[in-house]
């Protein structure tokens, strides 16, 4: 195994000038995070991404770090012991550079058992496991207008043309027919009895 691999800055995205971190710097969370959901939303999310070295080569790491990660999820999810935990942050002001140099000059290997950090640069937070790739959202398509209106338009015109048709059939056949009154004889208003002869019409 590689003594010089640091799982802390490698995984963790926590260079050697902010460790030991402490709990909330393992996290990945601000200093003094109060809020439960916060605390273990951030918890599981390093704990998943750790679980991802563990067939690795560097699977005593991957486990070490786990069970410090547990070990910070547990105390800052209790009120009481994160209240005596963040006393002791605040009691101790020592950086975490200043920690290492002093291990380093005693002979000690620089870990993270040591006391935790003070001053903790907010700024480089830990590397965050890959996220899922997210499909862009497509626009959604213009619906095309119905034909149904349309269809049912021409149909109404050629109901109404229909309708005209046989109104016009129906009034024609109704006219009186020109020929049949033109052809037929007059009717002959002069009596036949005047075209009789006088004495004839007498006689009568």
């Amino acid at each position: 195994m590689d003594d010089s691999f640091d799982p802390y800055r490698i995984w963790l995205g926590i260079p050697l000038s902010e460790q030991p971190a402490d709990h909330y710097r393992l996290l990945g969370i601000a200093r003094f995070e109060t809020d439960p959901e916060v605390i273990e939303n951030a918890a599981n999310r390093q704990m998943s991404y750790l679980r991802t070295f563990q067939s690795g080569a560097h699977v005593g790491l991957a486990q070490r770090l786990l069970n410090e990660v547990s070990a910070a999820k547990i105390c800052l999810l209790h009120p009481d012991r994160r209240n005596a935990y963040d006393s002791q942050l605040q009691a101790n002001p020592v950086t975490p550079a200043e920690a290492v140099s002093a291990k380093l000059a005693h002979g000690e290997p620089a870990d993270n058992q040591g006391t935790p950090a003070t001053r903790i640069t907010t700024s480089s937070a830990p590397e965050a496991p890959p996220l899922p790739q997210v499909r862009t959202a497509l626009p959604p398509r213009t619906r095309r207008a119905s034909p149904w209106p349309l269809l049912l338009a021409m149909m109404l015109i050629v109901i109404l043309l229909g309708a005209l048709i046989v109104f016009f059939n129906r009034r024609d056949h109704s006219k009186p027919d020109k020929s049949s009154s033109t052809g037929a004889n007059p009717i002959d208003s002069t009596d036949n009895r005047l075209q009789q002869p006088a004495w004839d019409w007498l006689a009568t």
